[in-house]
C-alpha cells in the first residue's frame, strides 16, 4: 500500500489550475506567484486534508505534483492565454481562493 503524499511544511510551488469545460477538467497552467509566506501557509493547511492519489484532470498533464480534490475556487489573473488555451504569467493577487 503507498503511502499517502504529504504537503511539506515550509514548501510552495504553486498551484497547478483547471478549468471545466462540460462536467471535465482541464488543466489550464500553473499559478506560482502572488502567495506571500503567510497566504501560502494557510492555503497549504486548507489543501492537506483535500490530498489524493491521482490527477483530477480529464486528461494526464505531464507535471509532478501533490493532487487535491478540485473544489476550491481560485482568483486569479493572468497576462496571456496560450493557444492551448493555457494561462501565461499566472498570478493569484493576495492569494484569493475560496
Amino acid at each position: 500500500m503507498a503511502s499517502r503524499p504529504t504537503i511539506p511544511d515550509n514548501k510552495f510551488d504553486g498551484l497547478y489550475v483547471g478549468r471545466l469545460k462540460g462536467k471535465d477538467l482541464i488543466y489550464a497552467g500553473k499559478v506560482d506567484h502572488g502567495f506571500d509566506s503567510a497566504s501560502a501557509k494557510d492555503l497549504q493547511t486548507r489543501l492537506k486534508p483535500l490530498i489524493r492519489e491521482t490527477q483530477p484532470y480529464a486528461k494526464k498533464i505531464a507535471h509532478r505534483g501533490i493532487w487535491v480534490e478540485p473544489s476550491l475556487l481560485a482568483e486569479i489573473e493572468y497576462r496571456a492565454k496560450s493557444a492551448g488555451g493555457k494561462v501565461r504569467h499566472g498570478i493569484s493577487p493576495t492569494g484569493r481562493i475560496r
